[in-house]
């Protein structure tokens, strides 16, 4: 699961450049790579459409409409956690005021979170750690010999995930989560979550995303690199070489 952001984001981006730099170096390779005979377009589609490669090229940037995570945990478990730390801020609860958490979620999403063997995927775990520690870092969300721990245990008995029909019809182009809290005294709190912090439309503030990865990156780089590296990066429009920003990336030697 983690291993997405390498495939996905962290080897394209290095093809990229690997590939820029070979061509600078003189490699050469076919011209017609995406019109001649077994190009690269028919090899994934026999009903490609070439003109969205050029399709508003230069003006319009995906990465702009990437979305950055609040919490290390998969995607259908982001609205949830939001949802229940705000309503556990918002009313000054503690684990032990919290007799059961109901999720209600897209029916699709439901079954691709519910109980799963992997802890980062595991709704049911995430909120069970979010009670007993009051807080998801990448730490205990993919700390797979905790799932069996007896507190953990016992408090995922305390979560109920529900398929919403209404937003299973909203699905996909709405990613939304209701989190109630049932109070050990009867009382609930609930919460919509439908604009989840870190979506291209609710983006996250220049201090989140540092502070998300200073969280991520200190264990390994060590306090000194990693706030150099953000300080690097503040200016990368004017940087003229990467070089140094390669050598910050490397973990320090024992």
């Amino acid at each position: 699961h983690i291993d997405k952001a390498l495939s996905r984001a962290g080897l394209p981006a290095r093809n990229g450049v690997t590939a820029a730099l070979w061509a600078q170096a003189g490699f050469t390779g076919t011209p017609t790579i995406f019109e001649g005979p077994y190009n690269f377009i028919d090899s994934f589609s026999e009903n490609a459409k070439p003109t969205e490669l050029t399709k508003d090229l230069g003006t319009r940037y995906e990465i702009l409409d990437t979305s950055i995570k609040i919490y290390p945990v998969g995607q259908p478990i982001q609205a949830t956690l939001h949802g229940y730390f705000t309503l556990v801020r918002e009313h000054g609860l503690k684990a032990n005021d919290i007799r059961e958490v109901v999720v209600r979620l897209p029916e699709e999403q439901t079954h691709t979170i519910n109980d799963r063997l992997i802890p980062d995927a595991n709704c049911q775990y995430q909120l069970a750690v979010a009670m007993l520690d009051g807080k998801v870092d990448f730490h205990n969300a993919h700390d797979s010999d905790r799932m069996q721990a007896p507190d953990v245990l016992d408090m995922k008995q305390r979560v109920k995930l529900v398929a919403d029909p209404e937003l299973t019809k909203q699905f996909p182009a709405v990613r939304a989560a209701i989190v109630e809290l049932r109070r050990m005294d009867g009382r609930c709190f609930e919460m919509l979550v439908d604009r989840l912090p870190g979506a291209p439309y609710n983006p996250l503030s220049a201090e989140e995303v540092e502070a998300k990865f200073l969280s991520l990156t200190i264990p390994i780089l060590g306090l000194d690199n990693a706030q150099q590296i953000i300080e690097w990066t503040r200016n990368l429009e004017v940087r003229g070489d990467v070089s140094g920003l390669c050598a910050l990336l490397q973990a320090p030697r024992d």
